[in-house]
Formats: C-alpha cells, sequence, structure tokens
C-alpha cells in the first residue's frame, strides 16, 4: 500500500495513512499525524467511516 495524506477539516489535522487492517466491523486504518514538529507523530487508527469524512490530499510516493 502506498501511503497517503488526507486532511480532517474539522480538527484542521493532516494524517498519514501507513496502512488498513481489515475487521469484521469494517476495517481501520493506520494513520500518523503530520505537523511542523521533529517528534515523530502521534499514530492511531481511524475506522472507516471516520476515513469517510476526510479529503484526500496526495500520495506519498517518493519515486518522483
Amino acid at each position: 500500500m502506498i501511503p497517503f495524506r488526507v486532511y480532517d477539516r474539522d480538527k484542521k489535522l493532516t494524517w498519514v495513512v501507513l496502512n488498513y487492517h481489515a475487521t469484521p466491523q469494517g476495517g481501520e486504518y493506520l494513520v500518523a499525524r503530520e505537523d511542523d514538529s521533529k517528534d515523530d507523530g502521534l499514530l492511531t487508527t481511524l475506522t472507516l467511516a471516520q476515513m469517510k469524512t476526510l479529503r484526500l490530499v496526495d500520495f506519498c510516493d517518493e519515486q518522483a
């Protein structure tokens, strides 16, 4: 899976989606918060319903 960025308009946060894990409840995405700090991003999971509310920004393909 190629990581990609999504934007949460309500919380004004950008997340980097790292992985997807299928579950009986519909699946969840492992995401890292993207910010300007030098600390590692906060890791959390988002459900499919939460992902539907976010806007796709771009893909993190480093081969460009």
